[in-house]
């Protein structure tokens, strides 16, 4: 498996190198933040609500539409399911991290072939923006990260009626989730 970088051409169609957004004093919030165990993904966190220049650069990001700021803290090897969600995601890490991406044209029948995954590393304090139509793993390594989505992103929700197949693919708010097929 060929293992590119986030400033490589081929990263283009999935995201971005967003550099110029104040995430400083969130990162500094992230590091301040000891989960409790077993826990991993948090999407909405007060004190990064409260951090310094939080609300601009959420503001500014996702151009005046509601946002939350949450985290992502853990050690993940497993990424055989990947989620794409209507609207970007800003994502920075405190550590060297890794994401494994698609498109959502590649997913068909809820299952995207192994050899339309690429994989991308991404340095420690590096924002990227992830677009909408971008499927992603959970990021792979030890990794501790500030996440942004539009608001209520990954919280409980159930349709009440599923229409499409890929209504079939909705696991929450959100959050569209398919197979990787290996």
């Amino acid at each position: 498996m060929k293992i590119y970088s986030v400033s490589d051409q081929a990263f283009a169609v999935y995201g971005r190198v967003a550099a110029g957004y104040p995430v400083q004093g969130l990162m500094t919030e992230l590091a301040a933040i000891t989960p409790e165990p077993g826990q991993r993904y948090f999407p909405r966190e007060e004190r990064l609500h409260r951090a310094a220049r939080s609300e601009e650069c959420g503001d500014v990001f996702f151009g005046g539409l509601p946002y939350e700021w949450g985290w992502y803290i853990g050690s993940n090897q497993e990424t055989d399911t990947m989620v794409f969600h209507s609207g970007s995601t800003l994502v920075c890490g405190l550590t060297d991290w890794t994401v494994r991406v698609a498109l959502r044209s590649d997913v068909e029948k809820g299952r995207v072939p192994a050899e339309k995954v690429l994989t991308f590393t991404v340095p420690a304090h590096t924002v990227v923006e992830l677009y909408p139509n971008t499927l992603r793993s959970a990021p792979c390594g030890d990794v501790r990260l500030l996440v942004g989505l539009p608001y209520a992103t990954n919280t409980d929700y159930d349709p009440a009626g599923r229409v499409t197949d890929v209504d079939a693919l909705l696991t929450a708010r959100n959050t569209w989730q398919a197979k990787v097929e290996e």
